[in-house]
């Protein structure tokens, strides 16, 4: 007998309603997943609420585990992102929490695109935290490079500048300090940081003699470079608040090279200007006991 074959429409008609099923099934799955996302953006926005009116209100330590709640529900989305900021900056400045602040800004960095609102403040705060707050200076250098070599057109590159040249000096570098303080006087001529550092290079010349062994007497080279260096700053800005600084800095100087009566004489006359008047006044005391010394007759 002939064998009789199954009609084709039924294999067409079970293909059809299995791919109908599982296209409403995706279907079905897909808006779950957007209400429960949907779902999850709303508690965020409602924490994020809670989190300013608490802010408003003095509140916070509060804010912060508000906008925290916001970060673990919506870590990668809008109202994530203005929570990382906004905690933040309120643990930076008014709680210092320093570390758990740069954590923070740090991450923000890296989700937000580089032109959006809040990306700039958060590469300065991190500059911030780097240098004043915990005084890691290495840390703060290579933030700070990064920052003038990518913003070149920002307006706080002459402080970045600067800051990178100072945190040289915390470091010792004094080579580097002096080189990069030249560099901002060169690119940056008109920036307000150009007087400090120009008197800055007169304590970096000078703060490297301190540290180089045996850093005493007439002969020390860096000591008349940093001499020459603090009178080009009186010269260039007699009325700058840092004059009397660089005048202490001459006398400090001239005591390191032993000419003592020019040291003293240098010291008598910023003794009622000085900030620190009894700094000066124990100065005096010393150079006297030791012209005094030099004075008696030496025993055969």
């Amino acid at each position: 007998m002939e064998r009789l074959s199954k009609p084709r429409h039924h294999f067409f008609f079970g293909f059809h309603r299995s791919f109908t099923f599982r296209r409403q099934f995706y279907t079905a799955v897909c808006i779950l997943v957007l209400a429960l996302s949907a779902c999850t953006t709303g508690s965020a926005k409602r924490h994020y609420i809670v989190a300013e009116k608490l802010w408003s209100d003095g509140k916070y330590e509060a804010a912060v585990d508000e906008f925290e709640q916001v970060i673990r529900r919506d870590p990668d989305g809008e109202f994530g992102r203005k929570a990382l900021f906004r905690a933040a900056m309120t643990e930076m400045i008014f709680l210092q929490r320093y570390v758990d602040a740069l954590f923070k800004f740090q991450s923000f960095v890296e989700k937000s695109l580089p032109s959006s609102v809040h990306q700039w403040s958060a590469q300065v705060s991190i500059g911030e935290i780097f240098y004043t707050h915990l005084r890691r200076y290495r840390r703060a250098i290579r933030h700070y490079q990064y920052l003038v070599e990518h913003h070149p057109n920002k307006k706080d590159v002459p402080q970045f500048l600067y800051r990178i040249a100072r945190s040289h000096f915390f470091l010792w570098n004094f080579d580097e300090s002096i080189a990069v303080y030249e560099k901002l006087i060169a690119r940056y001529p008109e920036s307000e940081f150009v007087e400090k550092a120009e008197y800055e290079i007169g304590m970096s010349l000078f703060t490297s003699g301190e540290q180089t062994p045996g850093g005493h007497g007439p002969g020390m080279k860096v000591y008349q470079q940093a001499i020459q260096q603090f009178q080009s700053f009186i010269r260039k800005y007699p009325e700058s608040n840092y004059r009397v600084q660089a005048q202490f800095g001459i006398a400090a100087c001239l005591e390191e090279m032993d000419q003592l009566q020019q040291a003293y004489e240098q010291y008598q006359k910023i003794e009622s200007i000085y900030p620190s008047p009894n700094v000066v006044k124990i100065k005096l005391i010393r150079i006297q006991e030791r012209l005094a010394q030099r004075a008696r007759p030496k025993r055969k």
